[in-house]
């Protein structure tokens, strides 16, 4: 694919009411099973993908804010890591329009940046994301293709949009002072073909076919919320069914309430035992013993214990 060169000034209000007919490359993560443990955000569920694209223009996004903003506004800072490391790069809405969009997929994206060879075509991907905390965690070494899923898919929705074979993602934190790492995603075709089958099959079904995707307990739960602010009726007397669940509801809680004990007896007694090993190790590069080695790391966000276990290897 070309890309199509910016000719006007960048206008957001026209790209946001655009990006409201398609499934943009953020949100394709929303139509693919996930663990949303090893997601960055968790995903929109199929059924809040169909409301907002169902209403009446689609549903834009409200004016951002926290992280949202935080990583709008630090997306140039970002890409500008980038070029300096790996080579400059296009931006969007300045050397190309967005969405880029195809003719026969509601596929659509709105990639950070581009890298394009002698002839215009597109060869190379830049996304910018900013990280703390959890998510933060959820990169790996920098360089490799361990990222978190959700963005693994949103790169991969960008070079099935694109053609380009790989996608660099930059990632700036600020664990220990500001850090900043970039990571490669290589293009797996099968997964390319598997975004562009499910979009069009999601896209007819549900938003032209107009038929309701499955609601999860918890979405119906809130709908009924939201349909019945206060009570209209009186008390409703369950049948022998819906007592057992709350029979069996009641007994998970109390599980559940002794569980979070539990983890919260074994957090304090792990984090005690990483404070008793950095000050054993100290000034040495780690210990070993019988059934394995803790290493004391150094890294750019301070030293960190890594562990390698013998019965693992």
């Amino acid at each position: 694919m070309r890309i199509m060169r910016s000719s006007v000034p960048f206008d957001r209000d026209a790209w946001l009411d655009e990006r409201t007919r398609g499934i943009g490359g953020s949100e394709v993560a929303s139509l693919f099973s996930l663990d949303p443990a090893k997601c960055a955000h968790r995903p929109r569920s199929e059924y809040e993908l169909w409301r907002a694209k169902r209403a009446p223009g689609g549903v834009r996004p409200q004016a951002d804010s926290g992280p949202a903003a935080r990583g709008r506004l630090l997306e140039r800072a970002v890409l500008d890591f980038l070029d300096e490391q790996h080579g400059p790069s296009l931006r969007q809405g300045t050397d190309y329009r967005i969405p880029i969009t195809l003719a026969d997929n509601p596929l659509c994206g709105s990639p950070d940046g581009l890298i394009v060879d002698a002839d215009g075509e597109i060869i190379e991907g830049r996304e910018a994301k900013t990280a703390v905390g959890r998510i933060a965690a959820l990169y790996g070494e920098p360089g490799s293709d361990e990222v978190p899923q959700d963005h693994a898919i949103q790169c991969h929705a960008y070079m099935t949009l694109t053609g380009a074979q790989r996608w660099r993602l930059g990632l700036l934190t600020s664990a220990g002072g500001f850090t900043f790492a970039s990571y490669m995603i290589q293009r797996d075709e099968s997964i390319c073909e598997a975004i562009l089958a499910r979009c069009r099959e999601w896209w007819n079904a549900h938003v032209i076919g107009d038929a309701e995707p499955h609601m999860t307990d918890v979405e119906r739960g809130d709908r009924a919320a939201s349909l019945f602010p206060v009570p209209t009726a009186g008390w409703l007397d369950a049948d022998d069914n819906t007592a057992f669940e709350m029979f069996a509801h009641r007994l998970r809680q109390r599980d559940v309430d002794q569980a979070q004990s539990e983890v919260d007896r074994l957090t304090e007694k792990n984090d005690a035992f990483e404070g008793r090993m950095k000050a054993l190790i100290g000034k040495y590069t780690g210990i070993r013993s019988s059934v394995g080695s803790i290493e004391f790391k150094a890294t750019r966000a301070g030293r960190k214990l890594r562990y390698r276990w013998n019965d693992e290897e």
